[in-house]
């Protein structure tokens, strides 16, 4: 009789170890899954969810990296040169620019001459554009030119990539606002912004750029947020190759 008691309260014993051990395992799962996340981590300005890298580059020869698109297809397309005369009023004439290129859905033109870069970004939807130039490693360092337009006109800031995928106004770390001129518009689901900048502005936050030098560029866009920091719907990588003037 005592050993059956005895077997009886040895498997009791077993039962119940198991069991504090399971209800161990239940709330270390739900500890983890309850772990908090920064914002930062959750959104961040212009993400490359898409997975590619931006090649590291200052200013040197390089190929263009793979683009990406919401569809996930390559799109990167040969550039198509142009001559014309250069107006910033948010409308692209033919032929206004000296070359234009796509990249993740956008069309990008532009001209240079010594001293200035005229550029014009035409994306899908309502939302935000963006272009950064010459990061040194994925957005750190690259000059970051994105706004939008809405019911009170366009708006467009000048940033600066600082860390990881973040980029912040050169006007909040002490550096200047350098755009020259700007104008942007929106039709049949479509926005379009130009402006000019110089190529080199001096400011410490500005990577400076060189006629006839070949730059990394990225782009992006929101089909429908006009802001500065909800991730793109769209986003690429292209090659900015600008013209020598003699």
């Amino acid at each position: 009789m005592r050993s059956k008691m005895n077997g009886k309260l040895s498997l009791c014993l077993l039962l119940c170890v198991l069991s504090v051990l399971l209800l161990m395992g239940c709330d270390g799962g739900n500890a983890t899954q309850a772990e908090d996340v920064s914002p930062a981590e959750v959104v961040t300005p212009l993400r490359e969810d898409s997975g590619v890298e931006a090649p590291v580059a200052v200013g040197d020869a390089v190929a263009p990296a793979d683009v990406t698109n919401e569809s996930g297809a390559n799109d990167l397309l040969a550039v198509v040169e142009g001559t014309g005369v250069l107006s910033i009023d948010g409308v692209v004439s033919d032929g206004e620019y000296s070359h234009s290129a796509a990249v993740a859905r956008m069309t990008i033109h532009w001209s240079n001459d010594a001293e200035t870069l005229h550029m014009a970004l035409v994306a899908p939807g309502t939302g935000y554009v963006a272009v950064g130039f010459d990061p040194v490693n994925r957005k750190m360092g690259a000059n970051y030119i994105l706004g939008w337009v809405d019911e009170k006109g366009a708006t467009l800031r000048d940033h600066i990539g600082t860390r990881g995928n973040l980029h912040e106004p050169d006007t909040a770390l002490g550096g200047t606002d350098d755009l020259i001129e700007f104008a942007g518009t929106e039709a049949e689901q479509q926005t379009t912004i130009e402006f000019a900048i110089p190529l080199d502005s001096g400011d410490a936050f500005d990577r400076p750029l060189v006629p006839g030098g070949r730059y990394v560029l990225h782009a992006a866009y929101h089909r429908s947020r006009d802001d500065d920091f909800s991730v793109h719907t769209g986003w690429g990588i292209g090659e900015l190759t600008l013209d020598a003037i003699p």
